[in-house]
């Protein structure tokens, strides 16, 4: 997990997906890095499996942001589904599209509307394209604890 935090520094985690104190950004998967998905096989937005993000949020939190890439050039329009809910049973909370990629390993950030995700909530996503076989995508979340969302 990396956590980003103001210049004053006062953002601090405890290393299980929280912000102890200050504004600061936790950025999910907490696996060190970010994780790789790949999109449906069928044409026109077809989505590829959930892949878990974080399998129980530490504290009532938003998703402010999502950190998109793809790792070929021969991606089209995209799409990607935010969920939780246990594995089999999710239930999507948010989708955003995403515009076509030109290049190779080209990549985004996408400020979203505060999305809420309540504690112990299990988080995945998953992606469609408008290509006719899986291509390869890379992701991770901005999220920030409830407790510091400048109400």
């Amino acid at each position: 997990m990396a956590i980003i935090t103001p210049p004053s520094g006062s953002g601090s985690g405890s290393g299980t997906g929280s912000v102890a104190a200050g504004f600061g950004a936790l950025v999910l998967p907490d696996t060190g890095g970010v994780i790789s998905y790949a999109s449906g096989t069928g044409g026109l937005l077809d989505y590829g499996a959930y892949s878990e993000i974080e399998n129980s949020l530490a504290q009532d939190s938003y998703v402010i942001g999502i950190a998109h890439g793809v790792t070929n050039t021969t991606a089209g329009a995209a799409q990607i589904d935010i969920a939780t809910g246990a594995a089999a049973s999710e239930v999507v909370q948010y989708t955003q599209a995403v515009p076509k990629y030109q290049t190779a390993n080209e990549g985004l950030y996408i400020p979203i509307v505060p999305l809420f995700i309540a504690a112990g909530s299990r988080i995945a996503v998953r992606i469609a394209d408008t290509g006719s076989s899986a291509l390869t995508y890379t992701l991770t979340l901005s999220i920030i604890p409830a407790t510091n969302y400048p109400v």
